[in-house]
């Protein structure tokens, strides 16, 4: 086998394309719709896209230790801000489900229903709802009109962070971009080296521990007691129905602190 490291996602897919490399990878290295669409309609009977459901989850990390970003309230217009289906549609080609920590019903088990999740701030079906509110919480904490952020992305998540920006407008957020190879952009995130980071992830198994651990230990600062103690109650518990409380519980806190 001869594995090639090709950066650069259009260079690697006009690869795939010509037969010089014959499997792609999975999550960032796969095909997106549109490169699924063109390689069904090329090369038919030569190449065939297999359509998985991925337990990963797409998120901006706010960097608690950089004002204002450790007011609360500017963390829950950020939250606010966003349109999570119409960001699916745009960034991901409508390749998502709209959920929070967890995978979404029906593939997981922990995940708040979503009849519950679309009336959650940030989650409302009426986004304008949201807007407003989001505009609300940044005059009440100084920064009506002046709030500017610059958020760190990998390259391959150059679309993603073009629709945040698009979306951060209508609530007089002026988002700024920073897309960096991922080498540096990882060591960005390993100091800390930013103020708000775009990332995705993935789990092997559907656990909460693993979801939550994955979004709370990425940042030090990302700490409260409260949650800390649901999240080592509901690793001991065995009884599946109070772990789902617990979860739920800590789901909850998490979306309305950070």
């Amino acid at each position: 086998l001869m594995f090639y490291i090709i950066t650069d996602p259009s260079t690697w897919f006009a690869a795939f394309r010509t037969g010089r490399i014959l499997l792609t990878s999975q999550g960032g290295g796969g095909l997106n719709p549109t490169r699924a669409a063109i390689t069904e309609r090329e090369l038919k009977g030569k190449a065939r896209p297999l359509r998985y459901v991925a337990m990963s989850n797409a998120f901006i990390l706010n960097n608690l230790s950089k004002k204002p970003l450790d007011d609360v309230k500017v963390r829950q217009a950020l939250n606010l801000a966003v349109d999570r289906p119409s960001f699916i549609k745009l960034a991901f080609e409508g390749e998502g489900m709209l959920s929070t920590y967890f995978m979404p019903e029906p593939y997981g088990k922990w995940e708040l229903p979503n009849a519950e999740i679309v009336k959650t701030p940030g989650y409302r079906t009426d986004k304008a709802v949201d807007i407003e509110e989001a505009k609300k919480l940044l005059a009440e904490s100084g920064h009506a009109k002046d709030l500017s952020l610059t958020i760190t992305a990998r390259s391959i998540h150059s679309r993603a962070v073009e629709v945040l920006r698009e979306q951060f407008k209508a609530a007089g957020i002026d988002l700024k971009l920073e897309v960096l190879e991922t080498g540096v952009w990882q060591d960005r995130k390993t100091r800390l080296a930013y103020e708000l980071l775009f990332d995705t992830w993935g789990v092997d198994s559907d656990d909460p521990s693993a979801w939550l651990d994955s979004v709370l230990s990425a940042d030090p600062s990302y700490r409260d007691a409260q949650i800390d103690e649901w999240m080592k109650a509901q690793a001991r518990t065995l009884d599946l129905e109070e772990r789902k409380k617990l979860v739920a519980q800590m789901e909850k806190a998490a979306l309305s602190t950070y």
